[in-house]
């Protein structure tokens, strides 16, 4: 008897629960509509605007697709020291506002299902055969006054979570910003390059291949840099993952 009523109140418990899942609610973080699933809901996830066609090297969209590694216009003319980049979609609404949101107001609520969705992404990009598996993730660094002021690298964030879903080693001790540079909105991209030279320093003896991990790139001019820096160093291939590119 006592079995069979223990039993029986497991099952209605579990059933409770299932109709709890079912009903619970939340605020979708871009559309503010009401949705059974965290963070984005999907009609918001369908609407996020991808590059089609991107470049294999620096993730801009392209008019057509070229062959499977071959670089852009951009990239033929201003030769990017990094290898690839995978970028999740293009910095558009709601995009932009979401990782405003997340660098700014340190609310991560705003830009995670951003981060988990390109976490599945990558992990779909690493399944394919013939993709090389970089031995290590790199967060872009900040300089530390600025992180003091700002709390927190997003970049170290999102890298510590694709590192740790991905099974990929990561770090933010191989790089370090020696000094603190001009805020780069409003330069051209030569500005960019020049304020940004001998800006970033190798710590440790990097590996073979190095994934820089960041949340945005606008004209690839950090990346470019930190991609020099460390190939001066040893690297053999740097490629970049970012969740946003700015798009020409």
């Amino acid at each position: 008897m006592i079995k069979g009523l223990t039993a029986l109140s497991t099952l209605l418990s579990h059933r409770v629960n299932c109709i709890i899942q079912e009903t619970r609610t939340t605020t979708c973080v871009a559309c503010l509509d009401k949705t059974h699933q965290p963070g984005l809901c999907t009609p918001c996830q369908r609407s996020l605007e991808t590059a089609q066609h991107p470049c294999f090297q620096c993730g801009l969209p392209m008019p057509r697709r070229l062959g499977p590694e071959t670089p852009c216009g951009d990239c033929l003319r201003h030769h990017p020291a990094f290898d690839h980049t995978q970028a999740g979609w293009l910095y558009r609404f709601p995009i932009d506002a979401l990782i405003t949101r997340y660098k700014y107001g340190k609310d991560r609520s705003f830009a995670w299902p951003l981060v988990q969705l390109m976490g599945e992404q990558l992990r779909a990009y690493l399944a394919e055969p013939d993709t090389p598996r970089p031995d290590l993730l790199v967060p872009v660094p900040m300089h530390p006054r600025k992180q003091r002021q700002r709390g927190f690298n997003q970049a170290e964030d999102i890298a510590e979570y694709w590192g740790r879903t991905l099974g990929i080693p990561w770090s933010a001790e191989h790089l370090h910003r020696s000094r603190a540079t001009a805020a780069q909105s409003g330069l051209d991209r030569k500005s960019r390059r020049r304020n940004l030279r001998q800006a970033f320093v190798v710590s440790r003896p990097p590996p073979a291949h190095i994934t820089l991990v960041d949340d945005v790139m606008t004209t690839g001019s950090t990346a470019h840099e930190i991609a020099s820096t460390f190939k001066a160093a040893g690297a053999k291939r740097v490629d970049v993952w970012v969740l946003a590119r700015t798009p020409p």
